[in-house]
């Protein structure tokens, strides 16, 4: 039926029926008519006359729409919903209330039911908790549902839960530097330089030795900083990030920065990627080119942190579509 009512029309041929349906064999087109005629979705247009083959069907039809009784989704959404919930949007949207309807029921009941204050949990356990799935909110169109109810996460009282973050400590001393770098293989080097009783990289005593694992780093950061150790929440600590040279890698800097820098403020370690530069240089082999498609967003925050020499290297460097990763630098770099 859905089919037909999509058309938005009155009467249907034959020929239109047969390609809405995609029926090529007359017999399979005629088993469809008689069953839509059957369930009164379909009426014979008898002045239209019989199409003249064995056994035979009416040229057209009319489409009987049923216009459905709404008044009872109405009074439920009026008069049985949490007053936590914002109805507006299905009782303007009837037929997407339908198809939603037990979802919203058991989110309701959710709510009514729920204890005030009640504890924190993480996204999927209070998804499973409502509606029987731990992945509807997050894959399974929940999101969308509680947009149309305007719900939000802090109503449900969850937390996202994030890649626990990998870090190595040379010593706890405050206030110290905390150095995030993007890559696993740097992150190894540069364990490996501090285990061996190397304390200092470029003039920074680095304390806390952090993986960011690419991007996973912007959501991870602050849950280890708030769930860290007591030394890693100092006031006077200096965290500095250091990444690939490319889009990407000023990508994750800024957006890790603009995330968490009002309460933990974040440096570049620019030494670093000044190393890079001069060790590039002295390649007998071109360099890499960037993975396609990568976002550019906005350079100047990123280049104010250089000299006017590095900072026209690097946009060279970008703008011919090459970059410099991490892995140029290797243990005796540090």
């Amino acid at each position: 039926m859905k089919k037909l009512e999509a058309l938005k029309q009155k009467k249907i041929d034959l020929e239109a029926l047969s390609k809405l349906y995609k029926l090529e064999a007359y017999s399979l087109l005629y088993e469809k008519v008689m069953q839509l005629v059957e369930s009164g979705i379909l009426a014979p247009i008898k002045s239209s006359g019989l199409n003249g083959k064995h056994p035979a069907l009416y040229k057209r039809y009319k489409i009987v729409i049923v216009e459905k009784d709404t008044t009872g989704y109405k009074e439920e959404l009026t008069y049985q919903m949490s007053t936590l919930l914002d109805v507006t949007y299905y009782l303007n949207h009837l037929d997407q209330y339908e198809a939603d309807r037990q979802q919203v029921l058991l989110l309701n009941q959710y709510l009514k039911q729920r204890e005030i204050n009640e504890p924190f949990v993480s996204l999927n356990e209070r998804s499973f908790e409502i509606w029987g799935r731990e992945k509807f909110l997050k894959q399974e169109g929940g999101m969308t549902l509680l947009k149309r109810l305007g719900v939000s996460l802090d109503l449900l009282r969850v937390y996202e839960t994030v890649t626990p973050v990998a870090y190595y400590v040379q010593h706890k001393n405050v206030p110290q530097t905390v150095l995030i770098v993007e890559n696993m293989d740097t992150f190894y080097s540069i364990r490996q330089h501090l285990m061996q009783g190397n304390l200092r990289i470029a003039d920074k005593e680095i304390g806390t030795l952090v993986y960011g694992a690419g991007k996973q780093i912007v959501k991870g950061f602050e849950s280890f900083i708030d769930l860290g150790e007591v030394y890693l929440k100092h006031q006077d600590n200096e965290i500095l990030y250091f990444g690939d040279l490319d889009y990407e890698g000023i990508q994750i800097y800024e957006s890790l920065k603009d995330r968490v820098n009002e309460s933990i403020p974040i440096a570049l370690f620019t030494a670093l990627y000044e190393k890079m530069l001069a060790k590039s240089e002295c390649m007998r082999m071109p360099l890499p080119l960037m993975k396609e498609k990568q976002s550019k967003g906005e350079l100047e925050d990123f280049l104010s942190n250089f000299q006017s020499v590095e900072k026209e290297k690097i946009k060279r460097l970008l703008e011919a579509g090459e970059y410099i990763p991490q892995e140029i630098l290797s243990g005796r770099d540090f």
